[in-house]
């Protein structure tokens, strides 16, 4: 054949091509059932690069729970700096007088919670799950303002994992590690091991299939959302993440506000490890060997602490054992009042509350936006800022 070397095949001429993908169909991307990121803000300078990140790579909505030193037009700023595309709902929380319930919440009136009324990061968290329910969100992903390094293939291996059988997975913060003022103080000078357990720091929820718990108003409420759940074998957990460092012995007001909790917290732990049922929390009885070892364990850092500061050499360290001495006493102040009978009272408030809790998720009506969820459940709608 002679001619054209194009010649019989319809004058196609060949081209020099710098990609041959248009061949081929690309593997779908995966798209996650419908969720939210709920991060309630309260820091003058927050953390939230991990979250944005997060809720942009899942196309989820960003939900800002603002108060103290955050505002929700200031949220929605910080957000704006990372230049990522989400949908942002950013409220300020200017009372306390939302998520009504027919009947009585008990546990705000237990001394201990009347002490941390102005400490609402369970209200921010209630109210995150309130409002994904009502939006027919199927996931709530709760992250701290100062979480950091959680990203979203954690979070899709997580989501491949939970269902019906698991509904529920955390990661622990555990560079910086998140412990109480006397655990941070059980490590620092006693030289114990001390572990980082779950928190809502980095706090998966499934809300189908299933009625989660609420978050009380009390320190470690996270721990007390996750206590049914585990007895359940609900809960996964993820590798170690981190946040925020900061001084656990800054100020005795920190040590002041989690004793109470803590007790209650590691108290109602054990029962889990030796499979007991909660019922057993419910008596002052059983209060009394755990008040009387946290006693134990708090008069042992006071007396390392105090042989440390009369031979410490440098004015730096004098100044970090003294700061730890004068919080660690305050715990102690407040071990007094977390009586074996305040502790049992509190669980028994909790469990009424559990309750009332479930019936208040059951009877929520549905909302086609974030923002008509949350004036429903009471905020004002000048206070929501959206994008």
């Amino acid at each position: 054949m002679t001619g054209h070397p194009g010649a019989g095949l319809g004058g196609l001429e060949y081209v020099v091509r710098g990609s041959h993908r248009d061949l081929v169909l690309p593997i779908p991307a995966v798209v996650p059932e419908r969720g939210m990121v709920v991060v309630p803000v309260s820091r003058r300078e927050p953390v939230l690069e991990a979250a944005v990140n997060v809720a942009a790579e899942l196309g989820w909505p960003l939900l800002l729970l603002c108060s103290r030193d955050m505002d929700a037009y200031r949220a929605r700023e910080l957000v704006a700096v990372y230049g990522r595309k989400i949908a942002v709902v950013a409220a300020n929380l200017l009372h306390r007088d939302f998520l009504r319930s027919p009947k009585p919440w008990r546990c705000p009136e237990h001394p201990a919670a009347v002490e941390r009324i102005d400490v609402d990061t369970n209200r921010k968290r209630n109210l995150g799950l309130a409002a994904a329910r009502m939006t027919g969100h199927l996931w709530v992903l709760f992250m701290d303002d100062d979480t950091m390094d959680l990203t979203a293939t954690e979070v899709y291996r997580a989501l491949r994992h939970l269902s019906s059988d698991r509904a529920v997975a955390s990661w622990p913060c555990k560079l910086f590690p998140d412990n109480s003022v006397v655990h941070h103080a059980r490590r620092d000078f006693l030289g114990l091991d001390q572990d980082v357990f779950l928190n809502g720091g980095a706090l998966l929820v499934r809300l189908d299939g299933w009625n989660p718990p609420g978050f009380p108003p009390m320190y470690n409420e996270d721990w007390l959302f996750l206590f049914h759940p585990i007895q359940q074998s609900l809960v996964l957990i993820g590798p170690d993440i981190r946040q925020q460092a900061y001084d656990p012995y800054d100020s005795p007001n920190r040590a002041r506000g989690q004793e109470f909790g803590d007790v209650l917290g590691e108290g109602l732990y054990h029962l889990l490890h030796e499979k007991l049922p909660v019922e057993v929390a419910c008596e002052p009885h059983y209060w009394r060997s755990v008040h009387a070892k946290r006693t134990k364990l708090i008069q042992m850092i006071i007396a390392e602490l105090r042989r440390r500061v009369a031979v410490v050499v440098t004015e730096a360290e004098h100044d970090r054992l003294t700061r730890a001495l004068a919080a660690i006493l305050e715990s102690r102040s407040q071990l007094t009042r977390a009586t074996p009978e305040s502790l049992a009272d509190f669980v028994v408030r909790w469990r009424h509350d559990e309750e009332i809790w479930r019936e208040f998720l059951a009877h929520l009506p549905q909302r086609d936006t974030l923002k008509e969820a949350l004036v429903y459940l009471g905020l004002h709608d000048a206070w929501i800022v959206t994008s």
